[in-house]
């Protein structure tokens, strides 16, 4: 009797069963992962963006312009030579749920020196209803609370 060469087509079957069981269970763990990921790298984003916007303030003496939009995706920041707005947009699985600056106003402008116009809170919420928080001080200091 010769030994078999390769797979049975039972044992195949059972192997891709098994594979796509064990795919099937990781997929919500990967998603709740990635959602997870995306408001801390939404947070980060943010900061990082508030940060250069203050940069530009400093580095080219004249102000300059941010608006975030509560209950969504969107933010912009003012372009000084033309005025006009260029809008951003935040991860898929990520708003901004609250947006709250001193005076009840959406937005804000950095000044040459480095300070803020309105002190705020952004707050951040992914849908698995997770939230993050980002604050903008006077002193033009971003960062988490």
């Amino acid at each position: 009797m010769r030994g078999r060469a390769g797979f049975s087509l039972i044992e195949l079957m059972v192997t891709i069963i098994v594979m796509g069981l064990l795919l099937g269970f990781s997929i919500p763990a990967i998603n709740r992962t990635l959602t997870e990921y995306q408001l801390v790298q939404a947070r980060r984003t943010l900061v990082s963006e508030i940060k250069l916007l203050r940069q530009k303030a400093i580095s080219e003496s004249r102000d300059r312009r941010a608006w975030f939009s509560p209950s969504s995706r969107y933010y912009w920041f003012q372009d000084p030579e033309t005025m006009a707005w260029k809008s951003y947009l935040l991860p898929p699985r990520v708003m901004m749920e609250t947006v709250n600056f001193t005076g009840g106003y959406y937005d804000t402008s950095i000044h040459p020196d480095g300070r803020s116009q309105r002190a705020g809170v952004i707050v951040l919420r992914n849908n698995l209803g997770q939230r993050d928080t980002l604050v903008v001080s006077l002193s033009g200091w971003v960062g988490e609370p």
